[in-house]
């Protein structure tokens, strides 16, 4: 969870400053993770614990509609109430606990309680994930002696895919503080896709 946050958090950092229309190298976001490590090691502390709570949760109530049902909304709340920690943490350098009362602040404030953005881009990456399976398969049963070959290359495709579905919404959440907290259009971005982003 530290490593997954630590490259988000430069991930962000150097997103933030593109858009602000500086020019970025991956240092500059190497750089940025570094000096926010305390509150990198300390936010990786609680978003891993709650994800083991919830994932306790979860376990425990799949043979009961309704408790899945809210543990479903507690974890569709975590996930809202914590969509603008790395950027806060990022650019207002506030801890882990103040960014997230500062992200659930922008949030209610600007929008609604769903996060639309996110999900759209999972849901693309989520459907070129299953059609480099099915491609896959479909290549292994014509040609069966290759289907080693084949199957490394769709796990090689779905991870390249995973790690650019998490690459864009890094980027897009930082497009969406940069447009809320500063005011200001992010560069590359339409207006109305941003304010789009969150109802």
């Amino acid at each position: 969870y530290f490593v997954v946050t630590f490259f988000n958090t430069a991930l962000v950092g150097a997103a933030i400053m593109r858009l602000e229309g500086k020019d970025p190298t991956v240092g500059d976001g190497l750089r940025i993770a570094f000096s926010k490590i305390q509150n990198i090691i300390l936010w990786s502390l609680v978003g891993a614990t709650i994800g083991l709570i919830l994932n306790a949760l979860s376990r425990r109530s799949k043979n009961n509609l309704l408790a899945s049902i809210a543990v479903g909304l507690i974890g569709a709340s975590w996930s809202i109430a914590s969509f603008l920690v790395i950027p806060v943490m990022v650019a207002e350098n506030h801890g882990p606990f103040s960014s997230l009362k500062r992200s659930v602040e922008i949030i209610k404030n600007k929008w609604g309680t769903a996060i639309v953005g996110p999900a759209g881009i999972s849901f693309v990456f989520f459907i070129a994930i299953i059609f480099s399976i099915i491609f896959a398969i479909i290549l292994s049963m014509a040609l069966p002696q290759l289907f080693f070959l084949f199957a490394t290359l769709a796990i090689l495709a779905i991870a390249a895919l995973s790690i650019l579905s998490s690459a864009l919404k890094g980027i897009f959440t930082a497009a969406v503080y940069v447009y809320v907290a500063k005011g200001t259009q992010a560069q590359g971005f339409d207006s109305q896709l941003l304010e789009n982003a969150v109802r």
